[in-house]
């Protein structure tokens, strides 16, 4: 693990951070899934760097239907990324997510597809992770439609929620003996089922508290027997061996910090290579919100680094 001293925020998540405050951001577990989304709907969204192609797709999945979108960057690919937005499973799609997946497919020099799967409680766990599943199957199997050359590693990423369930989807595929996985690049993301954990308790974070988190699963996986299932705990699998290596992302001032850093540490015991990076001065889901903060670009750049190591297969 790359570690640092937890020193303040940086000055630029502070500046947001602070703003977020003076526009009276109410805590998201005061509003209603359906409210929190039209404020996130409504709220400015930063353009992304152009790309070469920027495509839709809408696929089946069970009892229904989902939309894909696709980022070609220029130039000649190096990877595939399947990414998976964040927003507590209950928020967030294609159009939130739009400028971060630029700023990744240009970063990394990779095909991003962002999947845009249904979210809770509408559609409860493991809706979320079944979609996700679903769209890493046919993502693989489109190749000729993404313009993707058959050799291009295929990696799956995300933030946050999407974390969640880029690293479950990593042990469906295994087990399943489906697509193959080259690396998976997590996002802060949350691997445990297990919110009254006193560690997460004796942490104050300055975004994403731990009243937040709970709503969020509280509207994801509302019956707390399922929440040992390793679909949503993906730390409680019975076995990590053989998973695709990580590249894990952790924020000084998250409580979700432990999760990542607890996870890549059960990879690293499996004999999975896991490299965990936790970036000085940042809250959660960072990268995502903002991707041109001095630290946000410094996660892509890393992340560029691992994908690029892995060259075609």
């Amino acid at each position: 693990m790359t570690d640092a001293t937890d020193i303040g925020l940086h000055p630029e998540i502070a500046s947001h951070i602070g703003l977020m405050k003076a526009a009276g951001f109410p805590a998201m577990n005061s509003l209603t899934p359906q409210k929190l989304r039209e404020i996130l709907a409504a709220a400015p969204r930063a353009l992304g760097p152009d790309m070469a192609r920027v495509e839709d797709f809408e696929i089946q999945v069970e009892a229904g239907s989902i939309a894909l979108r696709l980022y070609a960057p220029h130039g000649e690919p190096l990877a595939i990324v399947d990414f998976m937005h964040g927003g507590g499973w209950t928020m967030g799609g294609l159009a939130q997510s739009d400028a971060a997946c630029r700023h990744i497919a240009e970063a990394t020099r990779s095909l991003v597809v962002s999947v845009e799967y249904r979210l809770a409680p509408e559609h409860p766990f493991p809706t979320a992770v079944d979609d996700a599943y679903a769209a890493l199957e046919w993502i693989d199997a489109s190749r000729d439609r993404l313009s993707a050359p058959a050799e291009l590693p295929l990696f799956v990423a995300g933030d946050s929620a999407g974390a969640n369930l880029a690293a479950a989807i990593s042990i469906l595929a295994r087990d399943r003996k489906g697509p193959r996985i080259v690396g998976q690049v997590l996002l802060v993301p949350m691997t445990d089922g297990d919110v009254d954990a006193p560690e997460l308790k004796a942490f104050e974070a300055p975004f994403l508290t731990l009243a937040e988190t709970s709503w969020f699963v509280d509207n994801y996986v509302p019956d707390r027997d399922r929440r040992e299932d390793f679909r949503f705990a993906p730390i409680r699998a019975d076995s990590h061996a053989d998973l695709p290596p990580a590249f894990i992302v952790t924020a000084s001032h998250d409580i979700l910090r432990t999760h990542g850093e607890a996870y890549g540490r059960k990879l690293a015991e499996a004999g999975v290579p896991a490299t965990v990076c936790r970036y000085p001065g940042t809250v959660h889901s960072f990268v995502t919100v903002n991707p041109t903060f001095e630290r946000s670009r410094q996660a892509l750049a890393d992340i560029a680094a691992f994908i690029a190591g892995f060259g075609r297969r």
